[in-house]
C-alpha cells in the first residue's frame, strides 16, 4: 500500500538561549490577543480535553485580562503559561485514549515459529534466578548481557552487546543512513547534550511529572541561561540545528530533509516490559524535515517519511501495522502522528518501532525557523517541521531476532543486511563462553 494512499486514508550552529528566549517571548506576546477570541477559546478548550492536556486555559485568560488592565509584571508568567498550549489536532486524528488508534494498514503476516523465544532467551546465556529462587541458565547465543547478569554494576535495565550483536547494531545504523543518503537527506551529527530550552521548544517538558529527560547540569553562567540535559531523541538536536535559520532559498524547493544517528537517553522504563523494548539509553537514526508552511506540501512530506519507514521495515522482513494515533498520544507538538508497530513473536505482541509526526509550526515558532516567502525577511512565515524514526536500534533488534529465529535458536539475517555484516548471514552458537554471573 503506497504511503500517499495511507495518508489519504488517514550547518553546525551555536545555540544562543538568551536571544532565543527574547524572540520566543515576543512571539508569545504577539499571540496573546487570541485569548480575546471566543472561537479560539472554544476550540482550544475542546483540544485540551481531547489531548488530556494539563494546560490551564482559565488561568491564562484571567492573567491576560489583568495584563490588559496594566499589570505588566504578569507578562513573564503569561508567556510561560501560553507556551504550554498544545498544537491543534488533524481532522483525521481519532479522539480518545491509547486504545482509540485507527488501523491504516497491515503489512505481511506473522511468521510461524514453534514456541518462539524473546530477545533475552535468544541472545543471552547468562545465569538467572527464578521467582521461586531456583537458579537457571538461558541457552541463547551469549551476545547480550543484561543488568540481571554481567552488567549489574551499570544499573537496572542496562545491557551490553558484543561480538555479532554489535555488528548487527552497526549494520542497522549503516543501512538506514545509506538509505537516507540515497533519498537525498542531508546527514548531520548533532550533540547529545542540549540546553533545556531547545528540548522544551521541541515540545518536551524538562520538569514536572511528565518529564522523561535526564538533567545533567544547571546553567553556570548568565550567558548560558539554561540547564543542560541529555537528548532524548535526535529530533531535538536537529531542531536546534535548524533554529534561527531561513529555509527554501532554492527556487521551487518545498522541503529540506535531514538525518542523524545519536544516542538517546530517557528516564522512562517499566520493569514489566521487555529489556530491549524500553531502555534508558539506545541508538537511533532520526529523520527531520523543514517544509514550506503549506498543509498540502506538509502532507506529501509526511507521506514520504512514512514510505521510507515502510520500505525499510518491509525489507527487514518484519510483520507490522500502521496506526493513526489518537489525540491522547500526540503530545504537545504533533498535529498528526502515525506509529508503526512490529510483531514481536517472543512476546506475542505488536510493539512500536517508529513514529512520524507533523508538528506544523509548533516548533518553528519557538525556534525561529522560517521559510523564504515574500520580499521582506521580517515577513517570512514560520516553516513547518516534521520528524520520523528511521531506526530505533533496540526495538528493531528485538523484532528482528524474534521474527527470524529458528527452532535451534539460531537467527537468519535478512539479505539486505548481509553487505554490512562482514560475511555473517546467520547468528548462531559459536565459541563464546558463558560468563558466570
Amino acid at each position: 500500500m503506497a504511503a500517499k494512499s495511507i495518508i489519504n486514508t488517514v550547518t553546525s550552529r551555536a545555540w544562543v538561549p538568551d536571544s532565543q528566549r527574547r524572540f520566543f517571548n515576543t512571539v508569545m506576546k504577539n499571540n496573546f490577543h487570541r485569548l480575546d477570541c471566543v472561537k479560539f477559546i472554544q476550540e482550544m478548550r475542546k483540544n485540551l480535553v481531547e489531548r488530556n492536556s494539563n494546560a490551564n486555559l482559565d488561568e491564562m485568560i484571567s492573567l491576560y485580562q489583568r495584563f490588559q488592565r496594566g499589570e505588566i509584571e504578569l507578562e513573564e508568567k503569561l508567556q510561560e503559561l501560553y507556551s504550554t498550549l498544545p498544537n491543534f489536532s488533524h481532522p483525521n486524528t481519532p479522539v480518545g485514549g491509547p486504545s482509540k488508534f485507527r488501523l491504516i494498514h497491515l503489512h505481511g503476516s506473522p511468521k510461524n515459529v514453534p514456541r518462539p523465544k524473546n530477545e533475552l532467551d535468544l541472545l543471552s546465556n547468562e545465569a538467572t534466578i527464578h521467582k521461586q529462587g531456583n537458579r537457571g541458565c538461558r541457552s541463547g547465543l551469549g551476545i547480550l548481557r543484561s543488568s540481571g547478569g554481567l552488567v549489574t554494576g551499570c544499573g537496572p535495565r542496562s545491557y551490553a552487546f558484543y561480538d555479532n550483536l554489535t555488528r548487527l547494531e552497526s549494520a542497522l545504523v549503516k543501512l538506514t543512513l545509506d538509505r537516507t543518503r540515497k533519498a537525498g537527506f542531508q546527514q548531520v551529527m548533532v550533540p547529545d547534550i542540549l540546553p533545556a530550552r531547545v528540548i522544551e521548544s521541541c515540545g518536551f517538558p524538562t520538569t514536572g511529572e511528565r518529564n522523561q529527560v535526564f538533567k545533567i547540569a544547571e546553567a553556570r553562567e548568565v550567558s548560558e541561561a539554561s540547564p543542560f540535559c541529555l537528548s532524548g531523541t535526535g529530533e531535538m538536536g536537529l531542531a536546534g540545528f535548524c533554529a534561527d535559520r531561513v529555509f527554501g532559498s532554492s527556487l521551487g524547493t518545498e522541503a529540506e530533509f535531514f538525518s542523524t544517528v545519536s544516542r538517546c537517553y530517557r528516564h522512562e522504563v517499566a520493569q514489566q516490559e521487555p529489556l530491549l523494548y524500553r531502555t534508558h539509553q539506545f541508538s537511533k537514526v532520526e529523520i527531520f524535515c523543514v517544509s514550506k508552511p503549506d498543509p498540502n506540501v506538509a502532507n506529501r512530506m509526511f507521506a514520504s517519511i512514512i514510505e521510507f519507514q515502510m520500505n525499510l521495515y518491509a525489507d527487514l522482513g518484519l510483520h507490522f501495522r500502521i496506526l493513526e494515533m489518537p489525540t491522547s498520544e500526540l503530545g504537545d507538538p504533533a498535529h498528526r502522528k502515525i506509529d508503526i508497530e512490529a510483531h514481536m513473536p517472543g512476546e506475542g505482541i505488536f510493539g512500536e518501532i517508529s513514529s512520524a509526526s507533523n508538528c506544523t509550526d509548533y516548533q518553528s515558532v519557538r525556534l525561529n525557523i522560517r521559510w523564504r516567502e515574500g520580499s521582506k525577511p521580517e515577513e517570512y512565515p514560520y516553516a513547518y517541521t516534521l520528524n520520523g524514526t528511521g531506526c530505533a536500534v533496540t526495538r528493531i533488534l528485538k523484532a528482528l531476532v524474534e521474527t527470524h529465529q529458528n527452532p535451534d535458536g539460531s537467527i537468519e539475517l535478512p539479505q539486505i543486511l548481509w553487505p554490512y555484516m562482514n560475511g555473517v548471514k546467520r547468528l548462531e552458537h559459536g565459541e563464546i563462553p558463558m560468563v558466570e554471573s
